[in-house]
């Protein structure tokens, strides 16, 4: 049955708010940075790998996304994600100790290569071939305001004792919503024909590719602005 155009914007708003979470969760630990190190003690090679490990998070949860979602299907993969994104922040925010942070900050990218697999191939899926590249466009918008919204909270949290466990931890409550809000989903997204898979595969990769230059600078150019001397 062919759904109607509200409940495709339904479950493409839904499916792209995974983009707000993973904004908030890459760029949350810029305002945190010139705090970490002080607390744990760290020397720069060590904090240096904190920060590069989510990285590979990123890359292993990209190669998983696929054998997951096979097995599992989109919706279980999306499940999977929120949960990982919620206990990567909270883990983070409470850490006592660096490698709590450490693994805390790998479950959390890992969420967010799972994400970033799924997503695209999840709206492509759900919409028809006329409506395919204006709802991929949605989720990287998503991630530019997830940044944003990072760094006013980042701003806000910053006179706060022990600020950049506010900051790490801030994300755990739209991952709360957007499990909530995944329920809704249907377990299946609707069958497309080879052809319209392959057009927006093609498609897709020129507007990621894009959207991660973005969000790869934006962490550093806010950081110097906000703690410019």
């Amino acid at each position: 049955m062919k759904r109607n155009n509200h409940t495709l914007f339904l479950y493409t708003f839904i499916t792209v708010f995974g983009g707000i979470l993973t904004g908030l969760y890459m760029t949350g630990i810029s305002g945190a940075v010139p705090f970490i190190p002080d607390h744990f003690g760290l020397t720069d090679t060590l904090f240096g790998f904190i920060l590069g490990i989510l990285i590979i998070g990123c890359l292993a949860g990209a190669f998983a996304g696929n054998i997951v979602n096979s097995k599992q299907g989109k919706k279980k993969v999306l499940i999977i994600s929120a949960l990982l994104f919620t206990l990567g922040s909270l883990g983070s925010g409470l850490s006592t100790h660096m490698y709590a942070l450490t693994l805390s900050r790998l479950a959390g990218s890992f969420a967010i290569g799972l994400i970033s697999t799924i997503t695209p191939v999840y709206i492509g899926e759900i919409s028809s071939i006329s409506l395919k590249e204006i709802f991929i466009t949605y989720n990287q918008v998503a991630i530019i305001i997830g940044v944003i919204i990072a760094c006013i909270i980042n701003y806000l949290f910053l006179n706060f004792a022990e600020n950049w466990r506010w900051m790490l931890a801030f994300p755990s409550a739209f991952s709360i919503l957007y499990l909530v809000l995944i329920t809704v989903l249907p377990e299946n997204a609707s069958e497309s024909s080879p052809q319209n898979r392959k057009i927006s595969k093609t498609k897709m990769i020129p507007m990621l590719a894009g959207i991660h230059i973005i969000l790869y600078y934006t962490p550093f150019i806010l950081n110097d602005i906000i703690y410019k001397p």
